[in-house]
């Protein structure tokens, strides 16, 4: 892999240096990072022997459920996701902070005599280095150059600072005088005062703080200390460095590629190439505009070679302060030669030491690794760490839930695995669920239809993604108690999330028989798993190798590896509130290979579209802090954001559909040398049965750019455009901070721009957006190029709001090289020809030119306006970007395709290749469709398959001269060859296709209540009787009415308490079944009231009264039915052991030793922990009368009354969902229907409810077995609930089936239930399916569960 240069400054420790180091501003007490919504975290009681004091999960800006527009939607815990970014070679480093237990920071400059850091992910030694640099720090901003005696003076800026509110501009060896000078280094030592005005530095991030979330002034007033004028050689107070004040407010910024960077500043107005200025002889009136470049470098391999831009570096040590500043112990200066050999003795020293007993094993691994990656046909760095990731949620749905049981047996997954590759990515992130795959305890299911995980990874590799797999224990991910296994929903795993020994006999299994399988599909074995997250955003709250979460995190790592993981570890910080589990921060145990920042920036509203867009700044400078030898890596960057039960809907949230959400915060994360995005979600699916914990509802579209639907979404091809780009540019895997921030290499302070630059091949990446990235208005500017032949002035570049662009200088593509370009490259292929995509709004102004050519000529076919001019040798093509596509071939045999957005997003590069390390020339391009899936090349035709909703002329450029037809889904098309060697054709639509849907009629009925009758026998049911429990919540009176105490985990719960007197007048009832939930209770058949239900309530209270026409002297009993809406996770007090069902119950007026009850019973899902349906797993249903003997099921005798042997209560075929209940009750409604689709015809499907204003119901959905709807109509938000091919039969019978609860005197009816489609696309994917795997009938066996 490649590394970074052997120069690497060291760090010293700000606590006692009087050499300064700049800093962030510390954080206001209760205020959260600036990537977070400004909630404060709720305290919560300590986990007994945890350690962790009132953890819960991330809650960064999402959308704003309220309509405030401050964006304090309900927190985000931990899932995953992933757009891929090419990931950048390991070895960058930055610096230690802040611990003092590592000593011996220097930096070596004689690259003969240190190597470079190693980027390894085991952070081994390299197999010829001979000494492993992973403390060395990278602070540019503070350090101590020796000379005559004196140290200089000297402050490196580049990432977030907030001198006194200050906007402090990024510079490299900066020193600034109250006459302004900048650049210039200091050259003895002096008191020079930095003034506020000219404090501009780094990466300042304009947002501050504070407690809504809001954007805030920077106000001098709120700092801590006044640095308006801020002398050289004053320290800075020491940062908190542990627990959750670290937050933030690390006081070390650096520059990954560990060198001081010589930099020039911005460049002037007037550069010149050569001599000759090209910006000046460029006409005004010619806009040059902006471009999106993002490179990933190739050149994987180690590399020992000091960067052409690194510098001698200062010395800086640990204590004794006098080291730290290169003096012996008389004070006087240390021979710089005798302080290089002490610096290098020491860290020989103690780096040997520590990793002796690791290199036989690393070699080992290595050598394995590199053995498959030649398989592979790419190198081992690549292997690893070349991965654009999209994120999956679907993954809830891809490895734990019926979308993977769908893909499983279905293909369905392989839809959504097409469309993740086709969009740019190259890995998926997949959570594995334990509670998904271990119904009881010791039973674990892995191969039944929607639980073949090995099937999984099958069609992952079939679509060429890797995998990265998320395999817990915990979670999150807003599921079911977040992932852990319900059976411990009782207390009996111990102490969650921590090293406990009853929690570790848990889930040891689990992790053992999840490993085994992953470790089978490992990339050493030829599969697709390149890397396990180890838990999720579990936070490191005291460094300290005897806490119990350290060594949590090492029993997991030690139970992977047992199981024969051998692929890197990873994990993920909960936003910038903690520093975790990394290697290179107070490593005490249980740090991972490869550490990862979650994020959720956007601030976003649903009702208020101007809110949000406020870009973070300084994650470059934290992975410099914290992760210096590693990628930058986010394993959830906000690919959308969850709405709550009570809250808006994703198809109101318009902002986080906005296209330039993908465009300006993707592109920010470039620019700060991100080379590993998972995006959360990239794909949400659908919460269906009971998999969602109760901060969710049944639909968890999350605005993602795949929509619940499986439809593309405009976020998704914008988010294309930057996959294709960073697929291909593999110059971005090596780069170093040039510089950045408000007027860098830009002419106007309204811009904002970082600057990359690889120091291998020079190419740059100039990441532009605005200084005030939340505003809509459009600028003006010019942008200051460096470039191999000199400086270049592009002027004019525009950026309209919300809009970023990437420039590039020196980007090669295929044998020719761009100088430098101001619009935005899509992605270029090696074919005949080298063929290059650039893209720009509609109107705006792009310009280019290619190095050492001149005197090109070139035809232009299409509606752009294209000229061009030359100066000293360079020749410059400018362009007024039009409505389309425009292409222009070039004499030196270049082809450009000039692209509006609108067709940019609907350019395809399909690879050749199943690989997901695709070459540029492993590609055929085609342009014009909705999707295209695949593309390859047979006897002179062009084989596309893909979809399409309106009819289009297709384009295809392959190269090949012998291409003459296009097959486009199988149907043979007549082809046309263009003038510049591409093939068109018209292919068709889906607009004119008619799709006929079914009315839902003819409905049978039946009651789904009996158990309020007194009379009901309830014989068989379980019998309450305990008096004590493993819940960490006491009950509030005995006997103990838990529902996980008597097995019953999932869906409704009833109970029946009996009680003797006519002297009690009232019932003080407690219940519990997460947000939203609601309960209903009876006496002796009559309704006495209950809970309707609160968005902001997991447990409710009442004291119901106890009519006394009602009251028998004897054997009353009371008849509860409690909704469920999942376990929570452990964000909420103590998560999945939170219990659910009744808390208390007690008669009123209190007995003196007793609640009052002679008895209690409980019911609950059919068989409780017997998971009576393996293929739909244990999560679908619950136990109302109706589910319990099977209803939901195809063939029921709901539906076919003389397949039971029983009698049916109630039964009808005259009532229906329309008419509904006059009273309060239950109701089950069944009905059957035909589809016939067209087999070529994907036609996303759902189910449409509404009911008249004031109805207070609850109301479930089955289709065909799977419950894919809950409607709470005086709740909400949902109210249209889609379902996917494979639950749904496109070409057969269908069964659906309803229930229908009122929790109102009055009853409840629905005045809607309809099939809707969301829209058709003529398709070569094979949606017409048998499914009947997938969809097991109902049996007699379920009546003995009738009781």
């Amino acid at each position: 892999m490649a590394t970074i240069p052997s120069s690497i400054i060291g760090q010293s420790d700000p606590a006692r240096s009087r050499t300064p180091i700049v800093s962030l501003s510390p954080s206001k007490e209760g205020t959260l990072p600036d990537d977070t919504d400004g909630q404060e975290e709720q305290e919560l009681p300590e986990l007994e022997g945890s350690g962790v004091e009132g953890e819960i999960e991330e809650e960064d800006a999402g959308v704003d459920k309220d309509g405030d527009g401050d964006g304090d939607g309900d927190g985000h815990g931990g899932e995953a996701g992933g757009v891929g970014l090419p990931i950048l070679s390991l070895g960058a480093n930055g610096e230690n902070e802040g611990n003092e237990k590592d000593v011996g920071k220097a930096v070596i400059p004689d690259s003969e005599a240190v190597s470079s850091l190693s980027s390894s992910p085991s952070r081994s030694l390299r197999k010829d280095e001979d000494v492993e640099m992973r403390d060395v720090g990278d602070i540019e901003r503070a350090t101590a150059r020796l000379k005559d005696g004196e140290a200089r003076r000297c402050v490196d800026i580049d990432a977030d600072v907030d001198l006194d509110g200050g906007n402090h501009e990024v510079v490299n060896k900066l020193a600034i005088t109250e006459d302004g000078l900048e650049g210039m280094a200091i050259e003895k030592e002096e008191r020079v005062p930095m003034p506020a005005s000219k404090a501009k530095g780094v990466t300042s991030n304009s947002t501050s703080d504070n407690e809504d979330g809001k954007e805030a002034p920077n106000d001098a007033s709120k700092t801590t200390k006044d640095y308006s004028t801020m002398y050289l050689d004053e320290p800075i107070p020491a940062p908190r460095t542990t627990g959750k004040d670290a937050s933030i407010s690390s006081s070390y910024v650096s520059k990954i590629q560990g060198t001081v960077i010589e930099q020039q500043g911005p460049l002037p107005p007037q550069d010149e190439v050569k001599g000759t200025d090209i910006g000046t002889n460029v006409s005004s009136k010619l806009m040059g505009a902006l471009s999106t470049g993002k490179s990933q470098s190739k050149n994987a391999q180690e590399d020992k070679t000091t960067s052409p831009h690194s510098q001698p570096e200062e010395i800086h040590l640990n204590p004794p302060r006098r080291e730290r500043e290169g003096l012996s112990g008389d004070g006087s200066p240390k021979n710089k030669d005798v302080l290089y050999a002490e610096l290098k003795a020491m860290k020989i020293a103690s780096l040997q030491a520590r990793n002796t007993s690791l290199l036989s094993e690393i070699a080992s691994k290595r050598e394995k690794l590199e053995a498959v990656s030649k398989e592979l046909e790419h190198p081992a760095a690549e292997t690893l760490w070349r991965i654009p990731l999209p994120k999956d949620a679907g993954t809830r749905n891809v490895a734990g839930e019926l979308v993977s049981q769908l893909s499983c047996d279905t293909h369905f997954n392989q839809d959504i695995f097409h469309k993740f590759r086709a969009n740019g990515f190259n890995a998926i992130s997949v959570y594995f669920f334990w509670s998904y795959h271990s119904p009881a305890e010791g039973v674990y299911d892995f191969e039944t239809s929607g639980k073949n995980v090995q099937r999984l990874f099958d069609y992952a590799k079939e679509a060429g993604l890797y995998i990265i797999a998320r395999a817990g224990p915990y979670c999150n991910a807003e599921t079911n108690g977040g992932g852990l296994a319900l059976w411990g929903s009782d207390g009996s795993m111990g102490s969650l999330r921590t090293s406990d020994s009853t929690y570790q006999a848990a889930w040891l299994p689990w992790v053992t028989k999840i490993g085994e399988i992953l470790a089978k599909n490992e990339i050493t074995q030829g599969g697709p798993v390149i890397m396990n997250q180890v838990e999720n955003e579990l936070q490191e709250t005291t460094h300290t190798a005897d806490n119990t979460l350290v060594l949590y995190m090492e029993q997991l790592e030690a139970a992977f590896r047992a199981a024969g993981v051998t692929v890197p570890f990873s994990s993920n910080e909960k936003g910038q509130r903690s520093i975790s589990w990394s290697t290179d921060y107070e490593d005490v145990g249980g740090a991972v290979n490869m550490y990862g920042l979650d994020s959720y920036p956007g601030g976003l509203s649903c009702t208020n579209p101007n809110t949000g867009f406020s870009v973070v700044r300084n994650y470059y400078q934290w992975f410099a802090n914290y992760s210096y030898t590693q990628p930058n890596y986010f394993p959830e960057f906000e690919g959308g954001y969850f709405t709550p039960w009570g809250g808006s809907f994703y198809d109101d949230c318009t902002a986080e559909h906005e296209p330039k959400f993908a465009d300006l915060y993707y592109k920010n994360n470039i620019g700060q040398r991100a080379t590993l995005m998972s995006l959360y979600m990239t794909w949400g699916g659908t919460n269906w049965g009971y998999s969602a914990a109760p901060v969710v509802y049944t639909s968890y579209d999350y605005s993602a750019p795949l929509r619940e639907t499986r439809q593309i979404q405009d976020k998704l091809y914008q988010t294309k455009l930057i996959g294709l780009f960073t697929r291909v540019s593999t110059d971005l895997l090596k780069t170093y901070m040039e510089g950045n921030g408000t007027g860098y290499s830009v002419s106007s302070t309204e811009a904002w721009s970082w600057v990359l630059r690889n120091p291998d091949t020079n190419a740059g990446f100039y990441t532009l957006q605005q200084d005030n990235s939340p505003s809509t208005a459009s600028i003006t500017f010019d942008v200051y190029l460096k470039t191999s032949v000199g400086n270049i002035t592009v002027p004019n570049v525009s950026l309209d709001g919300h809009q970023s662009k990437i420039l590039v200088t020196d980007y090669n593509f295929g044998t020719k090289t761009l100088l430098y370009s101001s619009a935005d490259i899509l992605t270029y292929g090696i074919f005949d020809v080298e063929v290059l995509a650039l893209y720009l709004e509609s109107g705006q102004v792009g310009q280019f030119a290619f190095k050492n050519t001149k005197n090109l000529s070139y035809e232009v076919y299409g509606p752009t306006n294209f000229t061009y001019i030359s100066s000293n040798g360079t020749q410059a093509f400018i362009y007024t970007q039009g409505v389309g596509q425009t292409t222009v071939k070039f004499s030196n045999g270049v082809l450009v395709y000039l692209l509006d957005i609108p067709s940019a997003w609907k350019f395809w590069a399909p690879p050749t290749t199943t690989n997901p390390d695709v070459k540029p020339d492993e590609q055929i391009f085609v342009l014009g469709p909705y999707l295209v899936r695949s593309a390859n090349i047979s006897h002179g035709v062009v084989n596309i398959s893909g979809d399409n909703d309106n009819a289009i002329t297709i384009e295809v450029y392959t190269g090949n001269s012998d291409v003459e037809t296009i097959d486009w889904n199988g149907i043979r098309l007549p082809a046309f060859k263009t003038s510049y060697g591409s093939v068109t054709a018209s292919i068709p639509g889906a607009e004119d296709r008619a799709i006929s849907l079914p009315p839902l009629k003819d409905w049978h009925s039946a009651d789904s209540l009996p158990e309020i009758s007194p009379s009901y026998d309830d014989s068989k049911w379980t019998t309450c009787n305990k008096t004590t429990t493993l819940s960490p919540v006491p009950p509030l009176t005995l006997p103990v009415l838990f529902s996980s105490d008597y097995g019953y985990y999932t869906g409704a719960k009833i109970y029946r308490g009996y009680f003797d007197n006519l002297n009690f007048t009232s019932v003080n009832i407690t219940a519990s079944g997460g947000l939203a939930f609601g309960w209903s209770a009876f006496l002796n058949g009559v309704s006495i009231g209950g809970d309707i239900g609160n968005a902001s309530l997991s447990t409710t209270n009442a004291v119901l009264t106890l009519p006394p026409s009602v009251l028998k002297p004897s054997k009353n009993v009371i008849t509860l039915i409690i909704d469920y809406h999942g376990h929570d996770e452990t964000s909420t007090a103590k998560g999945v052991e939170n219990p659910r069902g009744i808390l208390g119950a007690s008669l009123l007026p209190s007995p003196s030793s007793s609640a009052g009850f002679t008895l209690w019973k409980i019911q609950g899902n059919a068989g409780g922990d017997r998971n009576l349906d393996p293929v739909r797993g244990p999560m679908n249903e619950g136990g109302l009368y109706g589910e319990r003997l099977g209803w939901h099921l195809p063939s029921s005798p709901l539906i076919n009354s003389s397949v039971s042997p029983t009698p049916l209560p109630s039964f009808s075929t005259t009532s229906s969902p329309l008419t509904g209940l006059n009273a309060t009750g239950i109701a089950f409604y069944s009905t059957t229907f035909h589809l016939h689709l067209d087999p070529d015809l994907d036609v996303p499907l759902g189910i449409s409810l509404s009911a008249p204003a004031g109805t207070v119901a609850r109301v479930l959905v089955w289709w065909n077995g799977y419950m894919y709807a809950k409607y709470v109509p005086h709740i909400g938000p949902q109210t249209k609930f889609p379902v996917p091919p494979g639950v749904v039969n496109n070409r057969g019978l269908n069964t659906l089936v309803l229930a229908l609860w009122a929790q109102s005197e009055v009853g409840a009816s629905l005045d809607e239930v309809e099939l809707f489609s969301y829209g058709k696309y003529q398709t070569g994917f094979a949606f017409n399916s048998d499914w009947r795997v997938l969809q097991p009938g109902w049996d007699e066996g379920r009546t003995e569960w009738g009781w």
